[in-house]
């Protein structure tokens, strides 16, 4: 499944050839052609998380175990500055 995914985003002859005919389309309106680059005609692909939904149980078993880590071992701001 990832060698298809890695796949599905690599470019190809073809989008590399659309992106030099664009870049050269837009270099022939701007006034400085030389600052037009054809890698900004190309897709960029970015990877996202997928949102996991948390049941109730699972949200409360973690507050749960964060105060019981921070109630267990209580700290002065003396000992954490180094004091």
């Amino acid at each position: 499944m990832e060698f298809l995914e890695c796949e599905e985003q690599r470019h190809t002859k073809e989008d590399y050839y659309s992106a030099l005919i664009a870049s050269e389309i837009r270099r022939s309106w701007v006034k400085d052609a030389y600052k037009v680059k054809t890698d900004s005609f190309l897709i960029k692909w970015v990877k996202k998380k997928m949102k996991v939904n948390k049941t109730k149980e699972d949200i409360t078993m973690q507050h749960k175990l964060f105060w019981g880590v921070v109630l267990a071992n209580p700290m002065s701001k003396n000992k954490r500055a180094g004091k």
